[in-house]
């Protein structure tokens, strides 16, 4: 049984020119395919026949809003996935994200936080990011209160 290569997240344009690059079976999807994991391999959802085929590495180049059941799944099968599944369910959440990640770096002291209606002024221009969207989204400069 052929297994491919999948690509979710570029524009149908970008999918084409990867795929005519490289000597394997590739095909790319814009939109969130559905996905199953039956035995230890991953079946990706295509937008043409046969419905569902088997993939044998997946690289995920976007970042969806209803996602998550998606990188769930891509961490029970445990193929090879760029970027690493596990990392991007670590980091789905902004915040405890950023946690993490000012745990290894000498850049992200002093953060300043505040809570829902809880008032903030700021002393010198400040990002103001609220939400969980990395994309961003939700992410204003400001001066005072």
């Amino acid at each position: 049984m052929r297994e491919y290569i999948c690509i979710v997240g570029l524009d149908e344009e970008e999918g084409a020119e990867l795929s005519r690059a490289l000597d394997v079976p590739v095909f790319a999807r814009v939109t969130l395919p559905a996905i199953m994991v039956q035995s230890g391999k991953l079946w990706v959802e295509t937008e043409s026949r046969p419905r569902y085929v088997p993939v044998k590495k997946l690289v995920y180049h976007a970042i969806y809003d209803n996602d998550l059941d998606f990188i769930t799944g891509l961490n029970f099968w445990g193929g090879p996935c760029l970027p690493n599944p596990r990392a991007m369910l670590d980091l789905r959440l902004k915040l405890p994200g950023l946690l993490r990640a000012l745990e290894h770096t000498r850049f992200g002291a002093p953060r300043d936080f505040s809570s829902g209606r809880a008032p903030y002024e700021a002393a010198h221009e400040s990002v103001a990011k609220w939400g969980n969207w990395h994309c961003g989204e939700n992410k204003e400069r400001f001066t005072g209160l």
